[in-house]
């Protein structure tokens, strides 16, 4: 587990959940600017450990992760946690099974791993809005 520094914006902790080092340092540099934390895990079980031990607010969460997929980790950390723990499902396929899966679980949202670091900090602005009722800067 990586935990990026923080800065003086309002304290909101982002699990990030991919098994691709390069893209969770990404969005670790885009999420810092914008004053939130970056906890990071590559695998689902990591992912959920993480979540019992940091209390994240949000969790960003690719599909295609080695042992258990990012469904199957969902699924738990609903079980586990329940729905108040947003969470942003990210696939570099899309697909009506992933959509209606991740849906079924209560994901904020489902998107493609295609859509630049913008569309994501937007995604990941909102949802905190949602769940938080912050008044978080947007991301224009």
């Amino acid at each position: 587990m990586v935990v990026s520094q923080k800065n003086s914006r309002p304290h909101f902790r982002i699990l990030v959940t991919d098994d691709d080092e390069r893209w969770r340092e990404g969005l670790r540099e885009a999420f810092q600017p914008k004053g939130y934390e970056t906890l990071e895990a590559a695998s689902g079980e990591e992912a959920i450990e993480v979540v019992h031990e940091c209390r994240p607010h949000l969790i960003v969460l690719d599909i295609q992760l080695p042992h258990i997929s990012g469904i199957e980790t969902l699924r738990i950390i609903r079980r586990e946690i329940g729905e108040q723990l947003p969470a942003i499902v990210i696939s570099s396929q899309v697909t009506d099974s992933v959509l209606a899966e991740a849906l079924a679980l209560h994901a904020y949202t489902v998107m493609s791993k295609m859509v630049g670091l913008h569309r994501i900090l937007y995604t990941v602005s909102r949802a905190l809005q949602k769940y938080y009722a912050e008044n978080i800067e947007d991301v224009e």
